[in-house]
């Protein structure tokens, strides 16, 4: 009866941990309102056609890909400009990486 005690504790425990891991990785709006302002900001030259720079790299690689990719859903202007291929090249440029088959409103990532 001991034993399946601290199993029952222990399952318990592990439960609690994901838990916890996993509501501690959700963005708040605000949040993802602050990373796109950032990524437009620091990754605008990539519009004009100039490869991305350190900075844009270093936010694009730190942010949420769900906040970044909603940037690109949701922007006319930058579906415009960029395709879901250049979108992709630039996260690899910049060592962000992409799940496979990652969706995102009408963008579809390999």
């Amino acid at each position: 009866m001991r034993r399946s005690h601290k199993i029952i504790m222990m399952k318990v425990a592990y439960y609690f941990l994901v838990l916890v891991m996993v509501h501690g990785q959700r963005v708040s709006p605000r949040e993802c309102q602050v990373e796109q302002k950032q990524v437009v900001f620091y990754c605008r030259l990539i519009a004009f056609g100039q490869p991305p720079t350190p900075d844009c790299c270093r936010l694009l690689k730190a942010a949420h890909l769900e906040c970044v990719c909603l940037l690109f859903a949701k922007q006319r202007k930058l579906s415009t400009i960029l395709d879901v291929s250049q979108v992709m090249l630039l996260f690899q440029f910049c060592g962000k990486i992409v799940p496979r088959n990652f969706k995102c409103g009408s963008l579809n990532f390999p």
